[in-house]
């Protein structure tokens, strides 16, 4: 279950940063430089098959880490059920893996409310 782990951890963290230079390069140069002081911004990931962080860098590069002593977000779940919603996008399947406690998100600063948003909108698909 761990190379299925890292497998699904290096999809997120491209796709996380495609999205985040995707959108920075629309920005104006202001706009730009207030993402960029959100950063770095660092997001656990706790699941049954495995713990790491993604970090997002200044330059919003995305790498992956052992988990932060003081992350921003923490998403944690199991991890088929986690792997489902990356796949499906499906915001009704989001919500009842919230409520039933299937996943939890959470944060622990004013950045990391900011992405927790942003995390649940890309995985309802919003």
């Amino acid at each position: 279950m761990e190379t299925q782990f890292k497998e699904f951890l290096e999809k997120f963290r491209a796709e996380v940063e495609k999205t985040m230079k995707n959108e920075v390069a629309s920005m104006g140069m202001i706009q730009r430089s207030i993402m960029q002081s959100f950063m770095p911004l660092y997001i656990n990931l706790f699941t049954d098959a495995g713990k790491a962080c993604l970090v997002i860098q200044k330059s919003f590069d995305v790498t992956i880490e052992n988990p932060s002593n003081s992350p921003d977000v923490l998403v944690e779940g199991d991890f088929a059920t986690l792997k489902e919603l990356f796949a499906s996008r499906d915001s009704n399947a989001f919500k009842k893996a919230e409520q039933e406690g299937k996943i939890k998100l959470s944060s622990f600063s004013f950045k990391g409310q900011q992405a927790l948003n942003r995390i649940r909108e890309y995985l309802s698909g919003r």
